[in-house]
């Protein structure tokens, strides 16, 4: 939001708003506009420079508005994931950069699970195409050389699969460093896996992210069933395994194919988390295409509890996914921040 300044031909701001987390104090010390010094020659994008090097502030642009006033916008930097550090948990932009610490560990952040370069850039460009309802729903982002998987939140619960409170941790265990590792244990204790989605590269993750949505919103139709939640034996149907690596052809079932479930689990323990997730070679998966005008997609496939059908929403193939958060520009001179892959910006 744009504050003002000055009664005089002086150039001080005088009020801030809109700043968000930033401090009204660090602002203004950052503008460093000189008391007395004329509008006309106020160096505004020096200026603006000045409260860009502050790592919370995404763009900072100062303008004149005359006879006596400079006007400073400011656009805060907003997080989109949680990355660990060596010195705890920071805060990443969808630019990729840590531009604050956070002492627990946020409900409504994905945790970024990826090495430096390009696996990490991956993580960011998928964290920033999620739109605030989605991303809160997603636990972790787990890349490995340029596949990514995201691993879930399960419904109603706010610890992960270890015990640990998403909300920063439960007795001792607050204030420790985070164990990235436990994000990449997928076998839960009663040998299914946890729920997950298999994204693929970090291309069209705006689709992608639309397509999971839709998805995650709606319930996949069941052959004897009336209301699509029951197989035909009265039994509940939870699908735990989407996959939108290609976004025109989404699948989901109640547990991933038997490949997955072989990547992800050591080999004395594959056969039976497949037995006790009660899937097959398919993993009781349905599909949904995608079409161009957003209608529902349809698909068959064999699920865990018999040969009941299931059917995902499809997704527009032109929609708009992902969210955009804040305007401003990146790249601005004295802007300050290290990204999450270790390079500065």
């Amino acid at each position: 939001a744009a504050s003002r300044c000055g009664p005089s031909s002086v150039s001080r701001p005088k009020r801030l708003t809109g700043l968000g987390p930033l401090s009204e104090a660090d602002v203004r010390a950052a503008a460093a506009i000189p008391e007395g010094e004329p509008l006309l020659t106020l160096d505004t994008a020096a200026a603006a420079a000045r409260v860009e090097s502050l790592p919370g502030v995404e763009h900072a642009e100062v303008t004149r508005s005359w006879p006596h006033t400079a006007a400073v916008e400011v656009v805060p930097r907003s997080a989109v994931a949680i990355a660990a550090s060596d010195a705890g948990l920071d805060l990443v932009d969808r630019f990729g950069v840590r531009f604050a610490s956070t002492p627990d560990l946020p409900t409504d952040q994905p945790v970024l699970v990826a090495g430096d370069g390009d696996p990490m850039k991956a993580a960011v460009t998928v964290a920033a195409a999620l739109p605030p309802q989605l991303r809160e729903q997603v636990e972790a982002i787990v890349v490995t050389g340029d596949q990514v998987r995201l691993r879930l939140r399960e419904p109603g619960e706010n610890s992960d699969s270890s015990g640990q409170t998403s909300s920063g941790g439960s007795g001792s265990d607050s204030g420790k460093p985070l164990d990235i590792s436990k994000f990449t244990r997928w076998q839960l204790s009663d040998g299914n896996l946890v729920r997950m989605v298999n994204w693929g590269t970090a291309d069209r993750s705006e689709l992608k992210a639309k397509v999971l949505a839709a998805m995650l919103s709606s319930k996949g139709t069941l052959a004897g069933s009336s209301d699509g939640s029951t197989s035909s034996d009265g039994q509940e149907i939870s699908f735990r395994w989407f996959d939108v690596s290609t976004p025109d052809f989404p699948t989901a079932g109640a547990t991933a194919p038997k490949s997955v479930v072989d990547e992800l689990t050591s080999s004395g323990t594959a056969d039976q988390s497949q037995t006790q997730a009660g899937g097959s070679d398919q993993g009781g998966q349905g599909s949904g295409k995608a079409s161009q005008d957003g209608s529902q997609g349809s698909g068959s496939g064999q699920g865990s509890q018999g040969t009941s059908q299931s059917t995902s929403g499809g997704s527009s193939q032109n929609g708009q996914g992902g969210s955009d958060t804040g305007s401003g520009s990146s790249g601005s001179a004295g802007t300050s921040g290290a990204t999450a892959d270790g390079t500065q910006r």
